[in-house]
């Protein structure tokens, strides 16, 4: 047994295992879930070390929280619109299979399911992302939670009643040694060492006419705001470094929320600064982010850029348009609301966004996964109406978003849990990589303006690559 692993684990584990035997008349194949506290555990060296299958990683870095699992006991999924409920459904159901041994004061209440939706699921999925399903959830085997300076092994096994007992809990020990052995706390700047990077875009030209035939239809009132999005592929002459991908984005990157998911061969991985919706005991938590501007060369220029950014009208009615859609979609599903009255201006390495923070309280019944389907896509990432937004998507841009700016997170046993929306990311293959960044595109909306806000956007994930286009 892992010595870093209390005394007792075992023992608990097996008496578990012994009920759920029990129990599998009532239950089917109960779902047996035991926590212990662990020291502090680095989150991407548990990532790293776990080797094939699926693999999470979720990371605040400012706010000392981390969530990596490894491998699956449970696999929940869903398609086309209902995508939501199916998995909410399957959610429900997993919860009342469990059998539990939780572990003192942890931040979440276990088992978690991880994982994420697809952005729009009447799109055919490309090639790129045949490993991601419309919506994709799993239960970690293993997982680690982490905050501020505390760690937590949580232990997930779906039993089958006619499974070896003592052949399933030592199997699980010896996976437990491999993963957790010299995964203490540690960090480090890696990357891939500045390799040589062939880049291929989409032209330049093309995206800039989509964006003046756009603005083309705000104007006679098709539609208030669409966001266009574009991509790049990049090739890499050796495989990719994902966990030193991880580690240098979280030395630069601490406001974000940077998120991984492994699939089959590939990976889908981002430092995302916008959340969709987070609920906790009750409280919703939205994040509206939307307008832009790049960051000063100095402190008097980033001053007077974010000043700026303020005080322009386009940016703040693509602003103004977010929050109060958002505002809307929350009154029918909370009981009251906290909206300020006007953006602040939040601040990534080399951009700056306005943005506004809503509170409220949920109504009873309503979970995160329907918090989730409401709110997604908010107009900082489809547009408005919505639908409209939608279909003009489909029609101007030639590739399958898939999960790109789609809602990425977690939900726990009580249903408190957190959504991202999944921007400043990346499709990783082997030694290939997909960028993705789109842009508001309103009235005032200038082709070029716009394409150089989409180049900004695209350098965090170029800049984990060592990469520059050429």
């Amino acid at each position: 047994m892992p010595s870093i692993l209390s005394t007792n684990f075992s023992e608990t584990l097996r008496e578990l295992i012994a009920q759920s035997f029990q129990d599998s008349d009532r239950l089917g194949r109960p779902l047996v879930c035991i926590s212990t506290a662990i020291p502090n555990t680095d989150a991407i060296g548990v990532f790293e070390q776990a080797q094939g299958g699926e693999r999470w990683f979720w990371e605040q870095p400012d706010a000392q929280f981390s969530l990596v699992g490894t491998g699956a006991s449970v696999f929940l999924s869903g398609r086309g619109k209902s995508r939501f409920a199916e998995v909410s459904s399957a959610w429900r159901h997993t919860v009342a299979i469990t059998l539990d041994d939780p572990a003192g004061p942890m931040p979440i209440s276990t088992p978690i399911c991880v994982g994420g939706f697809a952005f729009d699921s009447r799109r055919t999925a490309d090639s790129p992302w045949e490993d991601f399903d419309d919506a994709y959830f799993f239960v970690p085997k293993f997982l680690v939670t982490s905050s501020k300076g505390n760690s937590w092994l949580t232990v997930s096994l779906l039993i089958d009643p006619g499974a070896d007992r003592d052949r399933l809990i030592e199997s699980t020990l010896s996976e437990l040694a491999t993963l957790l052995n010299g995964n203490t706390a540690r960090d480090a700047e890696q990357g891939h060492g500045g390799l040589e990077i062939e880049g291929t875009s989409d032209s330049k030209d093309h995206w800039k006419r989509s964006v003046g035939s756009i603005v083309e239809k705000v104007v006679d009132g098709a539609i208030e705001k669409l966001v266009l999005a574009r991509n790049i592929e990049i090739h890499l002459q050796s495989p990719l470094n994902v966990s030193g991908m991880l580690r240098k984005i979280r030395s630069r990157y601490g406001n974000c929320t940077i998120f991984a998911l492994s699939k089959g061969e590939s990976c889908f991985l981002g430092a995302t600064p916008e959340r969709l919706v987070s609920l906790r005991d009750g409280t919703v938590e939205v994040a509206c982010l939307a307008g832009s501007a790049p960051r000063g060369a100095s402190e008097d220029e980033d001053c007077r850029l974010g000043a700026g950014l303020m005080s322009d009208d386009k940016e703040r009615w693509e602003h103004d348009l977010v929050v109060r859609t958002v505002e809307d979609t929350l009154t029918t599903v909370c009981s009251d609301l906290t909206v300020p009255s006007a953006p602040s201006v939040v601040k990534m390495p080399n951009i700056q966004h306005l943005y506004t923070p809503i509170e409220g309280t949920v109504k009873s019944g309503i979970t995160i996964f329907d918090l989730a389907e409401q709110l997604h896509p908010t107009p900082a990432s489809g547009g408005v109406p919505r639908e409209s937004a939608l279909d003009l998507i489909r029609s101007y841009e030639s590739f399958d978003r898939g999960w790109y700016a789609g809602p990425i997170g977690w939900v726990d046993k009580n249903g408190r849990g957190e959504f991202a929306v999944a921007i400043r990311s990346a499709l990783l293959k082997t030694n290939e990589a997909t960028l993705y960044a789109g842009c508001g595109i309103v009235a005032d909306s200038d082709p070029e303006r716009e394409y150089q806000e989409s180049e900004l956007k695209l350098q965090l994930m170029l800049w984990a690559l060592n990469a520059t286009q050429s």
